[in-house]
């Protein structure tokens, strides 16, 4: 195996297992997570801005991450981001379904992270963690892949 390396993951008991199935057949009919990241960034600036509703963003966060922060979205008022808002996306999916995404963007003369984690273990994209550069959204802790927090 020269130049080829073996990730090995542990798999700690059956509902995991099932979950990492789930998410690896999922994984193969969704778009890229780039595309969903992108969308999402862009939406929490629209949001800010007051030109969308924070409603339409709790079809792609999870249940659990929608609770805890929908009365946290505000809107601020300001221009409607254009394009450009946007700089970069990176894209880290170390397991196939499970992306940890973090968009760079533009607001106003700031630049700032957008950091996402995106599951599909329930056979679409869904936010499960957010953190943006308004710490009231931050998720309090955030499960790390071990099962510690972060």
């Amino acid at each position: 195996m020269a130049g080829r390396r073996r990730r090995l993951a542990v798999v700690r008991d059956a509902s995991e297992r099932e979950l990492a199935v789930a998410r690896r057949r999922a994984r193969a009919n969704l778009p890229s997570p780039v595309a969903v990241t992108r969308d999402v960034a862009m939406a929490l600036l629209e949001v800010e801005a007051g030109c969308r509703s924070a409603a339409q963003l709790e079809r792609i966060f999870s249940r659990e991450l929608w609770e805890e922060i929908e009365h946290r979205i505000g809107r601020r008022g300001g221009p409607l981001p254009s394009g450009r808002a946007l700089i970069t996306v990176h894209c880290q999916e170390d397991t196939p379904g499970l992306a940890d995404m973090v968009a760079v963007v533009r607001k106003g003369d700031l630049v700032r992270p957008v950091a996402i984690r995106l599951d599909a273990g329930g056979g679409r994209w869904a936010v499960t963690e957010l953190r943006w550069w308004r710490n009231e959204t931050d998720t309090a802790t955030t499960p790390g892949r071990d099962g510690g927090t972060s």
